[in-house]
């Protein structure tokens, strides 16, 4: 094994440790006022976010790449293969997701609002995941100020009711972010394993 082998399981060993050891012991939350402006902040920005999500999967326009993702998902319905037969730069579990509306519904019109009610739960989701992520690292505070950004995102809004592959590849990202930081003991290959499938 030559030096920079050596140094680099080392240091790789170390941070491995250090990682254990910040799951297992995170840093406690700082006390939170009761007058912390987040407290009463949050469930205003939600009700708000939720609302407009809302008006805008039944109110807004199709655009061109919702079409053309229902069209791929009705591709893969009728068996063709994705990078044979056809050409998209997304992976095609979305894809397949969005193909699974071929059953139970033949009018392309129920498929728009059946593919942006699934984006709209993947945004909800969204929002959990982020909420988690900001509790783990910097504390409830910091969870209820996440949140309510997010809610009230404009860019978050208009694109969470579109239908894109985002509304699968997002979560998943978010949702190996949360695994990394799971103070859930678990040996670290299989953790690493887990973030990758991800």
């Amino acid at each position: 094994m030559t030096t920079d082998e050596g140094e680099r399981g080392e240091r790789d060993r170390m941070n491995a440790e250090k990682g254990a050891a910040l799951r297992a012991n995170p840093p406690a939350s700082p006390a939170v006022s009761p007058w912390d402006p987040s407290r009463w902040i949050l469930w205003p920005a939600l009700t708000f976010g939720l609302a407009v999500s809302l008006l805008l999967s039944w109110g807004r326009y199709f655009n061109q790449d919702e079409f053309e993702s229902l069209h791929q998902g009705w591709l893969l319905a009728i068996g063709k293969l994705q990078y044979l037969d056809f050409n998209s730069n997304h992976p095609p579990l979305f894809f397949r997701l969005l193909s699974v509306f071929n059953v139970f519904a033949a009018d392309p019109v129920s498929w728009l609002r059946a593919g942006r009610v699934l984006t709209w739960l993947s945004a909800g989701l969204q929002l959990v995941l982020v909420g988690r992520i900001a509790r783990a690292v910097f504390g409830a505070s910091a969870q209820r100020w996440a949140l309510a950004t997010y809610a009230v995102c404009e860019t978050f809004l208009e694109w969470s009711v579109e239908i894109r592959s985002d509304a699968l590849m997002v979560p998943l990202w978010l949702a190996a972010i949360l695994l990394a930081l799971s103070p859930v003991p678990m040996r670290e290959s299989r953790r690493l394993f887990a973030i990758g499938l991800l």
